[in-house]
């Protein structure tokens, strides 16, 4: 009867993905070392028929590259006697390459300014550029690249030698992207001024590419015995704030208000760069109490003459509506004017009838020939025969 021992190989499994020559092809690599006995190793999410294990302690499998790899999930299986763990990778093509500045303060009071791209997930490669010329990693000298290269560090920056334009190119086996950059010295690009109770807001944006590491919020009182032309001596460092701020409050004393000029000085690695334009502040004098006590009491005042002239206005509008109603109680009586009999009979005049003319008619003969014979004027006998 034999006894074997198993020790877990120490840390865990670790996952990696790369290009191959000439970027035509993917390698995925799997590794966790130690142990007894070794951990089993083996792919899952690769395409098919590709070797992916197991085999231990270390597992390299290459897969030829295509664009319809760029986000699929490959995971190692790590099989031990004593647990199982797992490790991801996933492969992805550049997207978005951005480059940011930022600048850091060393102890002996130099400015470090830092590149930093992101976007260029692995297997791609960054490579840098400075107007134009490569710089190599490892070089040496001021400028020098991270171990990822991601990230490239200007030492002792100097606002004489290394402004200028920066580049960055990402490629791999999945595609290729890059992005460039100004380097500028610190300046302000706009600000405003704004005015709040006993206080001045004060904002503003700087360019893309301006490298400061701090900024000074300054003020002077301006005056008319001030006419001279204002100089660095001049001006008065109220605040100093950090490189990421964009705004500043500035308590004002309320009493003994007084005109202030502000501006903002950038600075880099203690150095002053360029200053913003100043702009006047006039704060608004307190008022005194009894400046409070007439307006209190003109208040008060005007109150009162609108409330009589209110009172004359419905006043009038009474009278003239009780003026109304009377008229319409009592209206006005007419007398009828009938003129005498008398004279009504003398204006009639009298109208005559005439007498009917009597009409003479000879009185009729039997005879025949009497018969036709009719008188003129005499109405003619129809006996409703023929004619």
């Amino acid at each position: 009867l034999s006894l074997r021992s198993t020790d877990l190989p120490p840390g865990s499994p670790q996952c990696s993905v790369e290009g191959g020559p000439g970027d035509r092809s993917l390698r995925f690599r799997c590794s966790w070392p130690g142990g007894v006995p070794a951990a089993s190793l083996q792919f899952q999410g690769l395409p098919e028929g590709v070797r992916a294990g197991p085999v231990p302690s270390a597992l390299l499998a290459a897969v030829p590259a295509h664009p319809r790899l760029s986000g699929v999930r490959v995971t190692c299986l790590a099989h031990h006697l004593v647990t199982t763990r797992t490790c991801t990778v996933t492969p992805e093509a550049p997207r978005e390459v951005l480059l940011r500045p930022t600048v850091e303060e060393t102890r002996s009071g130099e400015a470090e300014v830092v590149l930093e791209t992101t976007g260029c997930p692995p297997p791609s490669r960054a490579s840098w550029a400075r107007e134009g010329r490569p710089v190599a990693p490892g070089g040496g000298g001021r400028l020098r690249l991270s171990q990822d290269g991601l990230r490239l560090l200007i030492s002792n920056f100097s606002p004489d030698w290394d402004l200028g334009n920066y580049s960055v190119l990402c490629s791999g086996a999945l595609g290729a992207g890059g992005n460039q950059i100004t380097l500028l010295g610190p300046s302000i690009s706009s600000w405003r001024l704004q005015r709040a109770q006993d206080a001045a807001v004060l904002t503003w944006d700087v360019e893309r590419g301006a490298l400061i590491s701090g900024f000074e919020i300054q003020a002077r009182r301006e005056g008319p015995d001030l006419g001279r032309g204002p100089t660095y001596k001049d001006w008065v460092s109220l605040l100093i704030l950090g490189p990421r701020e964009r705004s500043a409050v500035v308590p004002l004393p309320r009493r003994n208000p007084e005109t202030w000029a502000f501006r903002i000085l950038p600075t880099l690695g203690g150095q002053p760069g360029t200053p913003s334009q100043s702009r006047v502040y006039q704060a608004s004098p307190t008022l005194s109490s009894g400046a409070i006590a007439g307006i209190v009491l003109g208040s008060l005042l005007g109150l009162a003459l609108l409330a009589a002239l209110l009172y004359l206005c419905i006043c009038c509008l009474c009278s003239l509506r009780g003026d109304s109603l009377k008229k319409k109680q009592h209206p006005p009586s007419l007398t009828p004017v009938v003129p005498p009999l008398e004279k009504k009979l003398q204006s009639v005049t009298p109208v005559q009838t005439s007498q009917p003319v009597p009409l003479k008619v000879p009185l009729e003969d039997p005879s025949p020939d009497r018969a036709r014979q009719v008188s003129v004027g005499a109405a003619v006998p129809w006996n409703g025969g023929g004619t």
